[in-house]
């Protein structure tokens, strides 16, 4: 009966929206074998390069590792359960994914565009207490007939057919997992197990904006060397904050004009690398990197922030055309 069962997933004969609750069951213990069914050939083939390579780093080898662009300058290597699908998977996904709460996934909403085409919108709390949303897209992929193959492919409507029927030959692949960055409005006003890590890089940013720099040391937990535990109260981020904010060109945090993420990456589960661009009100930007960790509270914070000259060890400032 379990081998029936997983030959009927395999063949792609359920509903989409059960493909995608089993995704989830799967996602949850990254359980990468068993999702393959789902991935489209590519990320397919990834998965099996990094299982291969994973079996022989005991002899030696290394392991198969995914480099994460964040920013232009900055490469960074994850070594997560689900490193390898990177791009199908955004880094929110990546992060929240593994060991999530099944029991208390949300599905917020369906869409069906066209017969083969599946999209859900699915509420998902981490394992360390983040809520997020996240979109989902499946798509319908028929099996190609060897008549197909020697006379020319099947015609779209009766493709469409039968993935609506859930029958014929094919399968329901996962095309994408994204986060929906919208749902961190309203920002959280301090650390929260449910605030997710780009939630905190955009509070800490609107509180600088307002030239608030108390406001945004609370959702920093930097460390230094030699410090006593006295000295890791709110009073030392703050002064630390502060004397970051008087150097170039982290000035130009302060009363900004706008900003955007851009990359991020998960050197671990418990640490993200996050891209942001500031435009200040004269047209100067400049480049950023958030590195952020999880608190033993089960809060995202800010462990630093890095200027693009820090990184790079170039002049990364540019003025706006």
């Amino acid at each position: 009966m379990p081998a029936a069962a997983a030959s009927l997933l395999a063949t792609g004969l359920t509903e989409p929206q059960d493909v995608l609750q089993h995704c989830l069951a799967l996602f949850r213990k990254a359980d990468l074998a068993g999702l393959q069914q789902y991935l489209p050939g590519s990320y397919s083939a990834a998965v099996d390069a990094a299982n291969s390579s994973s079996s022989s780093s005991s002899s030696g080898s290394s392991p198969g590792l995914a480099s994460v662009p964040v920013g232009p300058w900055l490469q960074v290597v994850e070594q997560g359960p689900l490193a390898p699908l990177v791009g199908l998977l955004d880094v929110g996904s990546r992060r929240v994914l593994p060991g999530h709460l099944l029991r208390r996934s949300q599905v917020l909403s369906t869409l069906r565009p066209s017969p083969d085409t599946f999209q859900q919108r699915v509420a998902l709390t981490a394992c360390a207490g983040e809520t997020s949303v996240f979109d989902w897209l499946l798509q319908w992929r028929p099996e190609v007939s060897k008549s197909a193959k020697a006379g020319g492919s099947s015609s779209g409507s009766s493709d469409a057919a039968a993935a609506a029927a859930g029958s014929g030959g094919g399968r329901w692949v996962l095309v994408s997992v994204r986060r929906d960055a919208s749902t961190d409005v309203p920002l959280p006003t301090t650390p929260h197990p449910q605030a997710a890590p780009e939630a905190v890089v955009k509070a800490q940013l609107a509180a600088l904006q307002e030239g608030d720099v108390f406001g945004a040391s609370c959702y920093n937990m930097w460390h230094r060397k030699g410090l006593t535990s006295r000295k890791t109260s709110l009073g030392f981020h703050h002064d630390a904050l502060r004397a970051k904010l008087q150097q170039q060109p982290y000035s130009l945090l302060v009363g900004h004009a706008g900003v955007q993420l851009g990359g991020a990456a998960l050197p671990t589960q418990r640490e993200q690398l996050q891209h942001v661009s500031v435009l200040a009100p004269d047209g100067t930007s400049a480049q950023f990197v958030w590195r952020l960790g999880m608190s033993t509270h089960g809060c995202w914070m800010a462990s630093g922030i890095f200027s693009a000259e820090e990184l790079a060890g170039g002049p990364q400032q540019e003025r706006q055309q």
